[in-house]
C-alpha cells in the first residue's frame, strides 16, 4: 500500500539477455510502461523481500517462485530514479488512458458505486479503500474485481450483440469484436489475472 514494485529489463548488458530486476519504489504512478529508466541503489541477488506475513492469505502466495517463474533476478528497494525517455507509443497512450479515467474516478462523490464497476469492467482496484479490499479477500470475492476470461466472453458478446442489431455481415463481425478485444487488452494493460 506504500510502496509500488516495478519489473525492469536491463539494458545495455554485455552477453546477458532478459535479466529483469524488481524496483520498490514509493507509491507512484508516473513511471509507464515502456519507459526507459535509470536508477541508483543496491541490487540485492536473489535474495527477493517478501511481504510480512499476516494472514493465510499471504502464507498461501509463494513469492519466490513467483519471482523464479517470471525470471526476476533480484530487486533494488528505493533506489532514486530518473525517467530518462517516456514511452510516447501509441500502446502506451491507450494504456495511460485507463489511468486517466480512474484517476478521474477517485475524487466523484459515488467511488464506492464506481470502484466495484471499474474493478469488474477495467480490472483495476485503486478505487477500493484498503478495508474494502481486505473484505473482498476474506469473502473469497477478490475474484470479481480482476479481469478474466469471463469478463473478455461478456466483452465479445456485446460487440457480437451490437453488431448484430447493426446488421453488420458474420465476417465484419467477427473481424470488429477481435479488433476491439485487442484494443481492451492494451487499454486495461495486458497482464495476467
Amino acid at each position: 500500500e506504500n510502496s509500488t514494485s516495478l519489473i525492469v529489463k536491463l539494458l545495455n548488458i554485455e552477453k546477458i539477455n532478459n535479466i529483469q530486476i524488481k524496483i520498490i519504489t514509493e507509491k507512484t504512478d508516473k513511471y509507464n510502461f515502456g519507459d526507459i529508466l535509470s536508477f541508483t541503489g543496491k541490487l540485492s541477488l536473489n535474495e527477493i523481500l517478501l511481504p510480512t506475513i499476516k494472514d493465510k492469505i499471504n502464507m498461501s502466495f509463494n513469492i519466490k517462485y513467483y519471482n523464479y517463474s517470471q525470471e526476476i533476478l533480484g530487486q533494488v528497494v528505493f533506489p532514486k530514479i530518473t525517467v530518462i525517455k517516456n514511452n510516447s507509443s501509441i500502446l502506451n497512450k491507450i494504456k495511460n488512458l485507463k489511468k486517466e479515467i480512474v484517476n478521474n474516478l477517485k475524487e466523484n462523490p459515488l467511488r464506492e458505486t464506481l470502484a466495484i464497476s471499474v474493478g469488474t469492467t477495467l480490472g483495476d482496484s485503486s478505487l477500493f479503500s484498503k478495508k474494502e479490499l481486505d473484505d473482498f479477500r476474506y469473502s473469497s470475492l477478490s475474484h470479481i474485481i480482476v479481469l478474466s476470461g469471463f469478463n473478455i466472453s461478456i466483452l465479445i458478446l456485446f460487440f457480437s450483440l451490437i453488431f448484430l442489431r447493426l446488421n453488420i455481415k458474420l465476417k465484419w463481425r467477427v473481424l470488429l469484436t477481435i479488433f476491439f478485444i485487442i484494443f481492451f487488452i492494451f487499454f486495461v494493460g495486458y497482464q495476467t489475472s
